[in-house]
């Protein structure tokens, strides 16, 4: 087991060396203060712990809800790809059926031959330049 990156055989060299320079009087008390300096050292490192896997659950939670949330979005890409390839299918479809060689009556002709081009009255006109007051 480590603790701060100190594993068995080094805390015991540690308590070796405590040993020699406090002495065989002081070391019992040096002890207790050292093992609850331990614990108070483990008890915090349990709880930053359990702090730290609460939120990083909390924050799996939310990534897992986000990715549903995704995938229903990716649900409704594809359905609207779909959709947009039918409409581009019906497209492709609909000109060549309606290229009929058959007139239809109601719809006026386009004809552009010399007896039915009927020029509109501002085409007959013939604008004059005058001159203005200004320029004599």
């Amino acid at each position: 087991m480590t603790l701060f990156g100190v594993g068995a055989g080094e805390a015991i060299l540690v308590l070796v060396l405590t040993l020699i320079v406090v002495g065989p009087q002081r070391f019992p008390e040096v002890a207790r203060q050292g093992g609850r300096w331990f614990r108070i050292a483990r008890k915090y490192t349990t709880e930053v712990m359990q702090d730290v896997k609460s939120v990083v659950s909390e924050i799996e939670q939310e990534i897992e809800e986000e990715a549903k949330e995704l995938g229903e979005v990716g649900d409704l890409t594809k359905e609207l790809k779909s959709i947009r390839e039918e409409m581009d299918n019906s497209d492709q479809i609909t000109p060549s059926t309606s290229k009929s060689t058959s007139t239809n009556s109601n719809v006026p002709s386009t004809n552009n031959s010399p007896e039915n081009n009927q020029d509109s009255p501002l085409d007959n006109e013939q604008t004059s330049i005058r001159p203005s007051k200004l320029d004599q």
